[in-house]
């Protein structure tokens, strides 16, 4: 009798370790491991602790690899797979590609979302399911774009983003890295759907308009546009199944494109249900409960998920929206207007309040071993420059901060600008014998420390700068003032305001002179290229300091 005890308790701790629990999933709403077999509707996979699972895959189930929808077919046996869970089924499914394709080495973890929040020490980020989860960060944690490393401050709402993990278990994220620029929004368009053809998954829309420059100015007489799987469609702020779009052949519509690796793809839709008005105004109030705003005209405008929200050239949902924000609002209806599109105006050298940028200008007081001392310096804060009469500021270089001669248009190195006459003594003979002057300089910092610095003998004048954003629509050569940019949906920011103020018109500014940072490293002007983001301070035409946002 002992012996058959202890033989069915070894079967059961044996029967526990390969099976594990087996109703943790669907306590959890999530299934994660190795995927076994699939078929069109139904998965057999295999957790990280053995315990085996045959799921139903709903119809209208998210599948994806790489972030890029695909079929059922395309998943490999043996992949490491993500799943969300309604009930019993499985509703999305993702999984990644490697050099070694149907592998990933056990405990790698993966998620794959759209950055909802940016903060100190965490991120949110939005799964295909729709559902939030918070993972944590902290200064080990590695981030890349483009496979160039970057920092969490450079991350925006809206990126596209896979997270990678060091333990299954864990919610602290070993690895960010950045989709690039595919989720950009290329365009937005108002349209007459003309055309929907079912098989080749394409739309034809005809008499297109784009949104430029705070007005619907005319694009093309027809276009024709990829139509994705499980697309959101909306109308007076409810969900349909796109399949339905092709009743709605002769309605007008509001469409989000985004450039995906060089395809010019649909990312939202939502069908116009009345008559429209347009507002550029500032949103002075939100109630994210009632999903209402009011803007400075003290107009109530309402919102809802169909709203095409687009912020920093990103498609961001409903709950992005902040007050002080100045948009274009293309509304439909007179008593109770609902928001169909709102474009987000804002700009500032930081992405989020984890940033720590400035933009500093001064006197060079003093210059020693990798330390600068700025005296009557000025600081660009939240687009304004503020003034310190009279007050030194101590900022750090190092051998990897770019000196740039800004009249003379030069790189110099650490040795130079330590050796030089840019910081001197004006009391001293020497100085004025040789007719000296401190120079200034426009200093370019991550906190205290240097990324770059531009030097100018002149004293500007800051009052009459601008601070300007927009996208850059064109380069030239003009044979007078040298190369020149078009910039487009252009916008100044108005001190008495408080907010950006669009352009309604292209603007042509002059980059000769300025001091051109992208991803905190100077560039030439020639590296500037169509499409890029710029947030710019000027004096007139004549750009000072370039950011590529």
């Amino acid at each position: 009798m002992k012996r058959m005890a202890s033989l069915l308790f070894i079967m059961i701790l044996f029967s526990s370790i390969a099976h594990g629990d087996p109703l943790g999933p669907y306590r959890n709403k999530y299934i994660e491991g190795y995927l076994m077999e699939i078929a069109e509707d139904e998965v057999t996979i295999e957790e990280y602790d053995g315990t085996v699972h045959t799921l139903k895959i709903l119809k209208d189930a998210i599948l994806t690899i790489d972030g890029i929808p695909v079929k059922h077919s395309d998943f490999r046996r043996g992949m490491e797979v993500y799943g969300s869970l309604q009930g019993r089924s499985l509703k999305t499914l993702e999984s990644y590609s490697t050099e070694n394709p149907g592998y990933i080495p056990p405990g790698k973890k993966v998620r794959a979302g759209i950055v909802k929040a940016i903060e100190p020490n965490s991120i949110t980020i939005r799964l295909p399911s729709g559902e939030e989860e918070v993972y944590l960060t902290n200064p080990a944690t590695i981030v890349s774009r483009k496979k160039g490393p970057t920092s969490i401050a450079r991350l925006y709402e809206g990126d596209s983003v896979r997270l990678y993990f060091d333990e299954y278990n864990t919610n602290t994220v070993s690895r960010i890295v950045v989709e690039g620029d595919s989720i950009l929004i290329k365009g937005l368009y108002k349209a007459t759907l003309s055309h929907v053809d079912n098989f080749g998954n394409k739309i034809v829309l005809k008499d297109v308009k784009r949104l430029n420059n705070a007005n619907w100015t005319d694009y093309n007489d027809l276009l024709t546009l990829d139509l994705a799987r499980n697309l959101p469609l909306y109308i007076g702020g409810y969900r349909l199944d796109i399949n339905k779009i092709k009743h709605y052949i002769g309605r007008e519509v509001y469409i989000a494109v985004k450039d995906f690796f060089g395809q010019a793809t649909i990312e939202r839709i939502t069908i116009k249900n009345d008559r429209e008005r347009n507002y550029t105004d500032k949103i002075v109030d939100i109630n994210h409960y009632s999903e209402s705003f009011t803007l400075n005209n003290l107009l109530n405008i309402s919102f809802s998920d169909g709203t095409i929200i687009v912020k920093n050239n990103r498609l961001v949902d409903k709950y992005s929206l902040n007050p002080n924000s100045t948009a274009f609002i293309a509304a439909e209806g007179h008593l109770n207007p609902l928001a169909s599109l709102i474009y987000i105006y804002d700009e500032d050298l930081n992405n989020s309040q984890i940033g720590q940028n400035y933009l500093f200008f001064g006197r060079l007081d003093e210059i020693i071993d990798y330390e600068v001392v700025l005296h009557d310096y000025s600081v660009l804060e939240r687009n304004e420059w503020n003034y310190y009469r009279n007050k030194d500021i101590v900022l750090y270089y190092d051998d990897d901060t770019y000196i740039y001669d800004l009249d003379n248009k030069r790189i110099i190195s650490t040795a130079e600008f330590q050796a030089g006459n840019y910081a001197v003594d004006e009391d001293s003979s020497y100085a004025d014998r040789q007719d000296l002057r401190d120079w200034y300089a426009y200093v370019y910092t991550d906190g205290n420390s240097i990324l770059a610095i531009g030097l100018t003998e002149k004293e500007d004048d800051l009052i009459i700068q601008r601070i300007t954003a927009g996208t850059i629509k064109a380069k030239d050569t003009d044979p007078y003032i040298g190369d020149v940019i078009i910039l487009t949906d252009g916008r100044d920011w108005s001190s008495r305001n408080e907010s950006f103020m669009p352009k309604t018109q292209d603007m042509r500014l002059m980059i000769e002179n300025a001091l051109i940072i992208k991803e905190d490293r100077l560039i030439t002007k020639d590296e500037l290229t169509t499409g890029d983001r710029l947030y710019i301070v000027r004096n007139d035409i004549d750009t000072i300091f370039i950011l590529v946002k």
